[in-house]
């Protein structure tokens, strides 16, 4: 299981940043609902995405 922050948006990706400062880009169609920079996300071992807090 990883924790992920919204950090940003570029195109059609959405931009997040784990506890140890590594980036990740995620197609925004694989996000089921709306997020905005600062919102945390759950990402579980089998690739289902929660929203954890909105900022």
């Amino acid at each position: 299981m990883k924790f992920l922050k919204v950090d940003g948006f570029e195109d059609k990706m959405i931009l997040f940043i784990d506890k140890d400062k590594k980036y990740f880009a995620i197609d925004k169609s694989e996000i089921p609902f709306d997020v905005k920079k600062g919102d945390k996300v759950e990402i579980d071992d089998e690739g289902n995405i929660t929203l954890v807090s909105k900022r």
